[in-house]
């Protein structure tokens, strides 16, 4: 292997590192059992063409679009970064009622997901929830 060619790689390397580490992906569902006009999705991802983050809000009714300068999720990333949760816990668990889903990652993924209530220990989510619903209204 050449020099230049290992220098090539590493460098490659350390910018993917730096694209999947510098910004996220996150993306918030409300999905009721039975009443599909209540469904919602909320997605924020970052653009690395535009250098920008692209904010998706889809209802049954139809979908908005908008794009963000990095800096409108700061506080949005350090609150992710922040987080630390238990893997498995205590939750409700049922047939009717609304199931959510919080995806977050860049290249790996962490999905949480939940029935009715959020489970008390995961508490630290819903600053994200709420923020990624701001996001959503701001969109």
């Amino acid at each position: 292997m050449h020099g230049s060619d290992a220098l090539s790689r590493a460098a490659h390397a350390a910018v993917r590192k730096q694209k999947m580490t510098d910004h996220i992906d996150i993306a918030y569902m409300i999905e009721p059992s039975f009443d599909e006009a209540k469904r919602f999705e909320v997605s924020v991802a970052w653009d690395d063409m535009a250098k920008e983050y692209r904010v998706h809000v889809l209802k049954r009714y139809g979908h908005r679009d908008r794009t963000f300068p990095a800096s409108r999720f700061s506080t949005l990333k350090q609150m992710v970064a922040n987080l630390r949760l238990p893997h498995c816990v205590p939750a409700l668990m049922g047939f009717d009622g609304t199931t959510y889903r919080l995806y977050i990652g860049r290249g790996a993924e962490v999905i949480y997901s939940w029935w009715a209530e959020l489970p008390e220990d995961w508490h630290a989510l819903r600053p994200i929830v709420d923020e990624m619903l701001q996001v959503a209204e701001e969109t």
